[in-house]
């Protein structure tokens, strides 16, 4: 098999079963969904009288003492190193500040908006590092709404119910099976002691 042909197979088999839809819900109603669950405990009310930046970083911080805290204290540690380490190599990779270019017309030249400027392919590592802790964020969401959702006392109760019916069903079997058993073992008596008397 050649080079193409085997990155041809990878390729399908990587992406085997995906959907346009899974990927849009992704990013629209998996991302929605996990800030609710993270930010639930979180009073909207006390932040309406604070500017929008100072909003947006109250957010963030709910955001994150909410993640971070569910992790177990190693993991917990690790992912703060991560966040670390990636922040060190942001700044190492900081160029300064200047014109980032934005749009680009024949005639007038380029149109840019000043911001930071870093070294090339800086970009591209950090929307990566965004995409995987995007991720990480999700699946975290989904299996403590999991486990919440197990743990509720509507989930409970009707494990109980199952439980109770379960268990009627199966006195229900026993009793319709008593008879039978007690008149089965009847008739085995009797012909045993008919066949006594015969001999």
């Amino acid at each position: 098999m050649t080079a193409p042909n085997r990155l041809t197979e990878f390729f399908d088999t990587y992406t085997r079963d995906l959907k346009a839809e899974d990927l849009q819900r992704l990013f629209t109603r998996d991302t929605r969904e996990a800030y609710r669950f993270f930010t639930r405990h979180l009073d909207p009310d006390a932040l309406k009288g604070l500017p929008w930046h100072k909003r947006a970083i109250a957010h963030a911080r709910a955001v994150f003492m909410a993640f971070t805290m569910k992790l177990s204290p190693a993991r917990r540690v690790v992912f703060g190193s991560a966040l670390v380490l990636a922040l060190i190599g942001l700044i190492n990779l900081f160029r300064g500040i200047g014109l980032i270019e934005v749009a680009a017309f024949p005639i007038v030249g380029g149109v840019g908006i000043p911001g930071p400027i870093f070294r090339q392919g800086t970009w591209s590592l950090l929307f990566a590092f965004l995409l995987m802790n995007l991720l990480v964020l999700l699946e975290v969401a989904d299996r403590l709404s999991l486990r919440t959702i197990s743990r509720s006392p509507a989930t409970s109760s009707r494990r109980c119910c199952r439980a109770a019916c379960t268990t009627r069903r199966a006195l229900k079997r026993s009793d319709s099976a008593g008879p039978r058993t007690r008149s089965g073992a009847i008739s085995t008596t009797s012909s045993r002691s008919t066949t006594v008397g015969s001999s």
